[in-house]
C-alpha cells in the first residue's frame, strides 16, 4: 500500500450504502498516510484508496473504534475517519 513503509495499525469501519446496507470497510494506517481497503476478497474485487497521503498514525494504541467512526492520533493531532 503505498511504498515500502509498514503499516502502523488497521481498523475496521462500517460502511453505509444505499443498495447494500452496512458493509464493511478495512482502514490501514502508515505513519504519514491512510488507506481504506473495500470489496470481496472471495471475487478479487479488493480496492485500495488513500484518504490522505500526508497525515498518517505514529502510534497504533492511539486507533479506537467509537460511534462516530476511527479515531487516531497522527504527529499533528489527533483525527477522525468517519463512515
Amino acid at each position: 500500500m503505498g511504498g515500502p513503509d509498514n503499516l502502523t495499525g488497521l481498523s475496521g469501519l462500517p460502511i453505509q450504502t444505499t443498495s447494500s446496507g452496512i458493509v464493511q470497510g478495512l482502514i490501514a494506517f502508515k505513519d504519514f498516510e491512510v488507506w481504506q481497503v473495500t470489496g470481496d476478497p472471495v471475487t478479487s474485487n479488493l480496492l485500495q484508496n488513500y484518504l490522505s497521503l500526508s497525515i498518517g498514525c505514529s502510534s497504533p494504541r492511539s486507533i479506537a473504534s467509537g460511534p462516530l467512526g476511527v479515531y487516531f492520533a497522527s504527529r499533528t493531532g489527533a483525527f477522525i475517519v468517519d463512515p
